[in-house]
């Protein structure tokens, strides 16, 4: 019997994002209302036509886009890198 490597890496990956001290341990806070504002606008016009959009995010080098819904009651925002 031979194994053979079809493929490798990570293949998915969920990151919750908060916001911390200067120790780095995680602070109790509302997203910055700006913010908020913005990816609930750029959501907004992603439900017209049920397509992600491209923010002006990246991660790692890759964009992240806004998805035209949630990610179930937990999360609000969903942004997914392709």
């Amino acid at each position: 019997m031979s194994i053979e490597l079809v493929g490798y890496s990570v293949d998915t990956s969920i990151l919750n994002v908060r916001y911390s001290d200067v120790s780095f341990a995680p602070v109790k806070q509302e997203l910055d209302e700006t913010l908020h504002r913005e990816i609930d606008h750029m959501q907004a016009s992603t439900r017209q036509d049920e397509n992600a959009a491209a923010s002006d995010w990246s991660f790692n080098g890759a964009s992240l886009f806004v998805e035209s819904h949630g990610g179930g009651k937990q999360w609000r925002w969903l942004l997914t890198c392709r």
